[in-house]
């Protein structure tokens, strides 16, 4: 998945409107609507699984637990992620290998993009069509390779992701949206990750 997002780049074909945002004004710094929230999603394709989103404070801090499984020439993968993301970092532990990644959180990386764009092309991006997911409506990022990723234009929720890469086909799409308080605990870290 971080190979996928590593791909994005000025090139990225980028469609969406945003109605309520005058021409110029950066549509990744919008908040959820929403203080607290959980997301669920399932994972299917070559991976199969679920993911778990926490979100507070409007979507300024999420934690995302992952637990899937993958198959590579007939060989099942059990895997495991912990990612703890504010508005400019994302840290995600992987719980099967001990081992902790850190980078900017894709959201970040497209509102630096936003303000690299001429007048005329942040214009452009502003008048595309949405999609519409779980009642949101949705903003579509595809790659030159065909990857997809659909964020809420509020807050910027992915509600989902499709990635084809050698083959293979994996799909992580929101399935259900809880409003309601998160407990103080979900955001403790666990005492192996020292950030």
């Amino acid at each position: 998945m971080r190979k996928f997002f590593n791909h994005f780049s000025l090139s990225i074909m980028m469609t969406f409107s945003v109605s309520l945002l005058q021409a110029n004004e950066n549509p990744f710094l919008t908040t959820l609507p929403f203080k607290e929230g959980i997301i669920h999603y399932t994972i299917s394709g070559s991976e199969k699984g679920f993911q778990t989103t926490y979100i507070r404070n409007y979507g300024k801090e999420r934690i995302t637990y992952r637990r899937y499984t993958s198959y590579v020439m007939h060989a099942k993968h059990q895997h495991e992620t912990l990612t703890l993301q504010t508005l400019n970092d994302r840290y995600t532990f992987d719980l099967t290998t001990q081992e902790l990644s850190h980078d900017a959180p894709l959201v970040s990386r497209l509102s630096k993009q936003f303000t690299q764009l001429t007048k005329q092309e942040q214009e452009e991006m502003l008048q595309a069509p949405t999609t519409e997911l779980l009642n949101f409506s949705c903003l579509t990022f595809t790659d030159k390779k065909g990857a997809q990723v659909l964020l809420s234009k509020e807050g910027h929720l992915l509600l989902q992701s499709t990635t084809h890469i050698l083959g293979f086909h994996t799909r992580t799409t929101a399935t259900k949206i809880e409003i309601k308080p998160v407990s103080s605990l979900i955001f403790s870290l666990p005492t192996q990750l020292s950030l």
